[in-house]
Order: structure tokens, then sequence, then C-alpha cells
């Protein structure tokens, strides 16, 4: 490969010349070489800086992503718990709603003073009546409220030991005893009276019954059992002087009352009921007292 050496104005073509020449080139060509190889150096340094700035970039990125992920699932762990603890209090607040539900379902025949009543779904005893103290009318219907007044009566072991004693209380009244005109009847009076009040005369075998003598009619007691009945308006009612068409007539205008501690309760207020397959057909008043 030839060379071409240009001389400058003034210069002189010799061999040492040439020489210096040609050293002056080659070391021209190595800086040259060495300045791009300084080049490419500086360049790999830039882009080895930038590859660890990117890198460092990514990874706080990604920590960050880490991080905000962490956050999140914290929350949600978090309203997750809320939601099951406001489940839990909906579930409490669902259990003491069912409990007043059932506290007022078993508290619908209460009244305020706690009385709890019974439904009538057949007909009474034979020695038990409704003194009613309450008439409700509900649409087409009465709802008859009361307290169950029963025949006063008697065993053979209180007779007899009334007998030894020579006295029996009735409703915490004290009376004499003493034989009757009949076998099996006896007669009450007060210590201080020789009137006779009641008698005493035998129902049953071991079971005898109080007739008020003055009255004659029966004697009864009141006891602590209330009992209600709801009734159609067009019930039929009856009693000893006339027949109603129904019971709307006679509860209409019926005035709330209490019951008494007597043996001769009120008795255009008491009543018995009359069933047939199952269902309340007539209401008839027992005459309890005179």
């Amino acid at each position: 490969m030839l060379r071409f050496l240009f001389l400058e104005q003034g210069e002189v073509l010799t061999a040492p010349f040439l020489i210096d020449k040609m050293n002056s080139n080659t070391k021209e060509s190595e800086e040259y070489k060495m300045e791009g190889e300084k080049k490419k150096s500086s360049l790999s340094t830039f882009l080895l800086f930038l590859a660890i700035v990117i890198i460092i970039a990514l990874g706080c990125y990604i920590y960050k992503l880490y991080y905000e992920k962490t956050i999140a699932y914290e929350k949600i762990a978090d309203l997750n718990s809320q939601i099951d603890s406001m489940k839990n209090n909906v579930d409490e607040l669902q259990g003491t709603i069912n409990n007043i539900s059932n506290t007022i379902n078993n508290s619908k025949n209460k009244t305020e003073d706690n009385k709890e009543y019974e439904e009538i779904t057949e007909e009474l005893e034979e020695k038990d009546v409704l003194y009613v103290t309450d008439a409700i009318k509900n649409d087409n219907n009465y709802i008859l409220k009361g307290v169950i007044y029963t025949q006063y009566t008697i065993t053979d072991k209180e007779l007899k030991k009334a007998l030894n004693d020579g006295f029996i209380t009735i409703n915490k009244e004290k009376y004499m005893i003493s034989s009757g005109d009949s076998d099996n009847e006896y007669d009450l009076v007060k210590e201080d009276s020789d009137s006779v009040l009641y008698k005493v005369k035998k129902l049953k075998r071991n079971v005898y019954y109080l007739e008020t003598q003055a009255q004659i009619s029966d004697v009864w007691k009141l006891t602590n059992k209330y009992m209600e009945i709801t009734l159609p308006i067009e019930t039929k009612y009856s009693d000893d002087y006339e027949e109603h068409k129904t019971i709307d007539e006679v509860f209409k205008n019926y005035e709330s009352t209490e019951p008494v501690d007597t043996t001769n309760p009120d008795g255009s207020k008491t009543f018995k009921f009359e069933f047939k397959k199952g269902k309340c057909v007539e209401v008839i008043n027992v005459l309890t007292s005179v």
C-alpha cells in the first residue's frame, strides 16, 4: 500500500525526515485510536450507569407496587373484618328482634296488668262461668276477656274439718256450721246472728256446694284463671229473660269492669258458651246473683 507524503513548503525530503514523518503519523494514529477507545469506554460507563439507574428505578417502582398492594390487602382484610363484625352485629340485632317478636307473641294475650289469657276453645266446665271484664270490638268480631268464677264447693274432708271445728271460713268471713233440716245439708250463720246465710248441700259423692239461702242461688268463688274468646258479632245470645239476636246487642255498649272477690258476682256479666263441631254457636248468660 502506497503512502503519499505531503511536504510543506520549505521541507526537504531526506531519510531522517521521512522516518520522523512516518513516526509522527503513527503516533497520531495511535492517539486517534486511544481517543476512540476512551470515547467507547465513556459510552460504556454511561450506559452502565444508565442501566443501574433504570434498574434502581424499576426496583423502586416494583417495591412501590408491592407496598401499595400490601396496603390494599391490609385494607381489604380490615374491611372484611369490619364486614364480619357488622354481620355479627346484624345477627345479634336480628336475634334481639326475634326475641322481642317472640316476647310480643307470647304476650299477645297479656294486658298491661300482666294477666295472661287462655283461649276458650270448648265449653267451660259445668261449675264455671266467665265473668267478662272487657268486650273489645275488632272489625266484625268481639274479643271477650274475663276471669273464671267457679261454683263454691267443699270437699268431704273440708266439711268434716268444719264440723269438727264448729266453723268454716268463706271469703275471709267466719261462719258457724250446724246440721240442717235434712240429711247431707248444713246451715251456716255468722257468730253474731241466727239467720242462715248459706246452706251446704251435697252435690255428688264427697263434694258439697254452697247455696245462698237469702237468694236461693249458688255461691261462687273468684279464681285467678283468665280466659278470652273471639266471636263473630252475629253470634247468638240468650238469657233467662229473653233471647237476643246477636251478641252485638249485648256488648256494643259494654263497660269494662274489674272482678270482685265475692260469692255473688254480677249476674249480668257472667256467661257460658255452647259449642258445636268445635265452634261457639251461642253465648248464654248465667244468673249468678238475683
